[in-house]
């Protein structure tokens, strides 16, 4: 199997100064749970984990991820419920996950960002998350693309009024209001550019400056939306995505996005689940206790996608998402400059199977 060890990515061109978003940054990271509820939806409540930096020398006890009542594995980064640093205001980023996702299924990321200073806000799509598969409460496709833009209108309204939740009344004096960006995994691509470009079912969100697609399902985007989306963008695809084939879902995006810089990464060897913690999953939940065996097996199925010997190392495709991902984020929402040099063919050269193109 797979181990959870990330590989060193070596260089072999002239060295450069630059955030090493593989590697965790200055800051320890806390993590916190809540409930939001929003009143204008019926009442609609969202579970929203929050991942924040955390000076060094605080001590907590680690945070679990609990899928349900005793499925659950301990986080070896996370702090659980820590005072937040106080070297902010630091800039935020919200995380969309994919369809019949959780919202700390890319916890490898998020983690990561929030360890280089930004606050990390994911909520459970509910009605669409990996949850409601099981118990057969899947929303209809409608129903979730709709809830989907709302939720995200809604959860950055709640962040930047600091409302809702004590966490975000406190979180409120660290936050940078300015600089909130957004990345999203498969139908969250689809969620973050429609909420950026906006459609019949919502105006376009300007308070998001830059996006992250991750495997993005793009291909029931028209053109119009997709030359509508008018910040920086990132998109990151792998070779081997049956799901959101790039084809269909990276290469016209990067072709029709109006925003500039927009960039377009693809890993030789990725799957569609190679941007998720699957992998971990398949690992760490046989030795949970009394564990149904129905979550195993979803787990296999899920891990099709990644986490066999036909596709890249899950933890060396993990590793080069975050140094893209954290590099973009710094270069677009901080006034750091060492998030610039990552988005150079000289620096994709360094690193074996990854192509790069951009246009500035």
């Amino acid at each position: 199997p797979a181990t959870t060890s990330a590989p060193t990515i070596t260089t072999t061109a002239a060295p450069v100064e630059i955030v090493d978003g593989g590697d965790f940054g200055p800051y320890q990271v806390g993590r916190s749970t809540i409930s939001l509820v929003d009143s204008s939806r019926d009442g609609r409540t969202l579970p929203v984990d929050i991942w924040y930096p955390v000076d060094p020398a605080a001590t907590a006890e680690p945070s679990v991820y609990t899928f349900a009542t005793g499925i659950e594995y301990t986080s070896e980064h996370a702090l659980a419920d820590p005072d937040i640093s106080g070297e902010g205001p630091f800039p935020v980023v919200v995380y969309s996950h994919g369809h019949n996702g959780l919202r700390y299924v890319s916890a490898f990321l998020t983690e990561r960002l929030a360890s280089h200073g930004f606050i990390v806000v994911a909520p459970d799509h509910v009605g669409n998350t990996l949850i409601d598969a099981f118990l057969g409460a899947t929303d209809s496709q409608e129903v979730v693309r709709s809830n989907r833009l709302a939720d995200i209108s809604f959860l950055v309204s709640s962040v930047v009024d600091g409302t809702g939740d004590p966490l975000l009344a406190m979180l409120a004096s660290s936050i940078d209001p300015d600089n909130i960006g957004m990345v999203g995994h498969s139908l969250g691509g689809w969620t973050e550019l429609n909420i950026v470009a906006g459609t019949e079912l919502t105006e376009p969100d300007r308070r998001i400056k830059a996006v992250v697609g991750l495997a993005a399902f793009t291909q029931e985007i028209s053109d119009d939306t997709l030359a509508s989306v008018d910040v920086p963008t990132l998109l990151i695809g792998g070779t081997l995505d049956e799901t959101a084939p790039n084809d269909t879902n990276l290469n016209r995006p990067f072709e029709l996005i109006s925003g500039r810089p927009v960039y377009r990464v693809e890993i030789e060897g990725a799957g569609h689940q190679s941007f998720t913690d699957v992998c971990l999953y398949q690992q760490l939940l046989p030795a949970v206790a009394d564990i149904p065996q129905a979550v195993l097996d979803a787990i296999d199925v899920y891990a099709q996608e990644a986490c066999t010997p036909t596709f890249i190392d899950w933890a060396e495709a993990q590793r080069i998402v975050d140094t893209y991902t954290i590099g973009f984020f710094v270069d677009q929402l901080t006034d750091r400059s060492d998030g610039e040099p990552i988005f150079t063919q000289d620096f994709a050269s360094t690193l074996s199977g990854v192509s790069f193109t951009s246009k500035s």
